[in-house]
């Protein structure tokens, strides 16, 4: 996913607001009505030219990254799997 791509890379995402993107953007990104061009084409704008903004969401898009993070879930995993086999 491009989503999750960006994140990694600390780049802020613009994209519209449906219930996948939600889930992976959160608020490392900013997220407008779905099909609203000139939403969307407002937000490019506003990203580019503020750059206290732009400083923001790549802070947030790199630790929102860490939920995506392959050693993070498979992690998140194994220690789910431990707890229901520690209850038997």
């Amino acid at each position: 996913m491009v989503q999750i791509e960006s994140l990694a890379a600390g780049t802020p995402i613009i994209a519209f607001n449906d219930s996948a993107n939600k889930d992976v953007v959160g608020d490392a990104g900013i997220l407008v009505k779905e099909n609203d061009i000139q939403a969307f084409e407002h937000a490019c704008i506003k990203i580019t030219h503020d750059a206290a903004l732009w400083k923001s969401l790549k802070e947030k898009a790199l630790q929102r990254f860490m939920l995506f993070d392959i050693r993070v879930v498979t992690q998140q995993i194994i220690n789910s799997y431990q707890s229901l086999y520690s209850e038997e």
